[in-house]
């Protein structure tokens, strides 16, 4: 999300991914900077704070209607991601000493029930993917209005706890395709062709598009002219997937993700030429399973089930229904709803209907009765609308567009509101240690506005809202630590999904500090090293290491708990400690000793070292190497004294 030079600046890198040995992929390095995007290992059902299921079932029933607009249910529930930022985070580190790590973010994709016990038959609108909506501070939102029997065999499963359901995410994220020193030429046609052979629907899982790709230039049909040896295949998957065909939903729950070829006779016969050593913005999928959905105790069931009577309506009479996947906790907004108009229609109804709905947070849904003459079928249309207050002292009213509907259930998304809502979230790790200070700024007609904004333990999360006519949108971001240190900044960053945690930070995490001497030292030396949180901590033995005429350099690891006192000190050991480790004394240190680059097979003078250990000195940078003195003094470097410096 980090803004920057080039609009690519901040996504994945496809072409740089990160592994744990032994797994797959579990994140990707930035595109020109910004935080390494670690992918999802699962899903969880989220919570509210409460620490219930954010979920619900409502059952509908009018009163002398037994249609299925009379009797139906509306279940929501809202998927987590879980993720392993601390992993992707120290493996990252291993080459790059200022990685942070972030989850990766969802472009868009679809939810999807599944079912998980064979011995009962789940219908077909249960298993129907639905778009992901705005899932606030959590993955993936599924909404949807099920038949009446289909809502009781919920209703049934979730009081019974019958572990009858579980769900799948196929979603989409952005990134940079790898960069391969080579020319891609085809005809476009005749590709498509070639990928739609044997798949009458057109759709092909996206995982098999770079073997598909290896075939057509088997084939022919795609011509490489390479100046290296470098395997294409990935990349024209990823260019292929983002210009000739859409994400849309598997065919079957279970399946993989899947693209839809565009139609080969809305593509020209001209030639085709990719330059694949070009950085491109492309697409990946992927899919993510819940085993399970269910397993409640009767009591946190009861709370999830709402039933919902409806009084019997006059002739011409509609009960609507307005939901909206909205993030919560928004600022800055005064009211944000829907316009329901209707046009007089003489002479069965000579007045003209406008009215407004608001929508508050958390369900973000409304119900309006509408009467129309008993002989008008039901047709209105409907206009999102946002109100802010509080930015820049100024009330500021925007309209979405209109759309038309005909049915008694208005669903809103978050792109059909003419705001765009930045959503920042920061786990209760990162807010016990620092209140977090949010700058949003953005550029109209009358000039600059900007509001500021915190999260602290109070505060977990907020949602701003940016107009669509808005420009040079805007986010930065400073954390002041609680207990002092440090006070660091991240950003710009544009308007998107922004979740902090420890790892967001460089200053957290793993630290390798490469130290030497500048020449032999005359007899050993023996140097102590402590992480900063450590310094008033008798219990805490310090790290080693140790310089010799043989011996002018070393490393030496540590791991900084809190970002806001992640340097270290260090001091020249006393003659009791050279000459314990001279002797091969067993020693227990929480921080890491590394080793150097060469050791020394000279047996040491102890009368070379000081009687006591001298002071520690101050606060060094982790960003810096340590350059020392053969009598262990620092050789200046301004940059070695640690100050907090912003990560862009």
């Amino acid at each position: 999300m980090s803004t920057g030079s080039s609009p690519l600046s901040g996504l994945p890198d496809f072409g740089a991914p990160l592994a744990v040995p032994g797994q797959s992929a579990c994140a990707f390095a930035p595109y020109l900077g910004g935080a390494y995007a670690a992918l999802p290992l699962g899903l969880r059902v989220a919570a509210n704070a409460d620490g219930t299921p954010r979920m619900s079932l409502v059952l509908v029933k009018s009163s002398g209607d037994l249609s299925a607009a009379g009797e139906y249910a509306v279940f929501d529930f809202t998927l987590g991601g879980t993720f392993d930022l601390e992993s992707a985070l120290s493996v990252a580190r291993g080459g790059d000493s200022n990685a942070t790590a972030a989850p990766i973010l969802i472009s868009d994709g679809f939810t999807r029930l599944v079912a998980t016990n064979s011995a009962v038959v789940v219908s077909d609108e249960l298993l129907k993917p639905v778009p992901i909506g705005g899932s606030g501070s959590e993955y993936a939102r599924w909404t949807a209005r099920l038949s009446s029997a289909a809502g009781d065999l919920v209703k049934g499963a979730l009081e019974s706890s019958t572990l009858l359901l579980g769900a799948q995410v196929e979603y989409q994220f952005a990134g940079v395709a790898p960069r391969v020193p080579c020319t891609a030429s085809f005809k476009a046609s005749a590709l498509l062709e070639l990928i739609a052979s044997g798949r009458p629907d057109r759709r092909i899982a996206s995982s098999e598009l770079a073997s598909t790709m290896q075939q057509a230039v088997r084939q022919g049909v795609v011509s490489l002219q390479q100046s290296a040896a470098a395997e294409p295949y990935e990349a024209l998957a990823d260019w292929v997937g983002m210009n000739f065909a859409a994400f849309v939903p598997a065919l079957a729950a279970g399946g993989s993700a899947a693209l839809l070829l565009n139609d080969t006779a809305t593509v020209s016969g001209d030639l085709v030429m990719w330059d694949l050593s070009k950085p491109c913005k492309v697409f990946r999928q992927a899919v993510m399973t819940l085993d399970q959905i269910g397993g409640f105790s009767p009591a946190m069931a009861s709370s999830i089930v709402r039933e919902v009577t409806v009084p019997k309506m006059p002739l011409g009479q509609w009960s609507i229904d307005v939901t909206a996947n909205l993030p919560a906790h928004r600022a800055a907004v005064g009211e944000v709803g829907v316009s329901v108009e209707i046009a007089a229609n003489p002479p069965w109804r000579p007045v003209s209907v406008n009215q407004q709905l608001a929508l508050v947070e958390p369900e973000d849904s409304a119900n309006f009765q509408l009467q129309l003459s008993p002989r008008e079928a039901l047709s209105y249309t409907a206009v999102p609308y946002a109100v802010l207050a509080g930015v820049g002292a100024q009330v500021q009213n925007y309209t979405g567009a209109v759309s038309q509907h005909a049915d008694t259930w208005i669903r809103l998304s978050m792109e059909d509101f003419p705001v765009a809502f930045a959503h920042i979230s920061a786990t209760p790790a990162l807010l016990a240690l620092a209140d977090i200070t949010l700058q949003f700024s953005y550029t109209l007609a009358n000039g600059r506005l900007q509001q500021q904004l915190v999260l602290s333990g109070e505060v977990g999360d907020i949602a701003f809202p940016f107009p669509n006519v808005a420009s040079a949108k805007s986010i930065e971001l400073s954390a002041a630590g609680l207990q002092g240190g440090a006070t660091l900044s991240l950003g710009p960053f544009s308007p998107g999904r922004i979740a902090l945690d420890l790892p967001s930070f460089r200053e957290y995490g793993p630290h390798r500090i490469d130290l030497s001497v500048d020449e032999a030292p005359a007899e050993p030396l023996l140097i102590e090293l402590i992480a900063e949180a450590h310094l008033s901590d008798a219990s805490i033995t310090p790290g080693t290491v140790f310089f010799s005429e043989g011996q002018l350099t070393a490393q030496w690891g540590y791991v900084a708990a809190s970002p806001f006192a992640c340097g270290y000190c260090y001091r020249v050991a006393s003659t009791t400690e050279l000459a314990g480790t001279m002797n091969g004394a067993s020693r227990s240190t929480i921080d890491t000793v590394a080793g150097s680059s060469s050791s020394s097979t000279s047996t040491p003078n102890m009368a070379a070292a000081t009687d006591t250990a001298k002071e520690w000195s101050p606060v060094q940078s982790p960003f810096q190497p340590l350059l020392l003195r053969a009598d262990g003094s620092q050789i200046s470097n301004d940059a070695s004294t640690f100050s907090a410096k912003p990560v862009q």
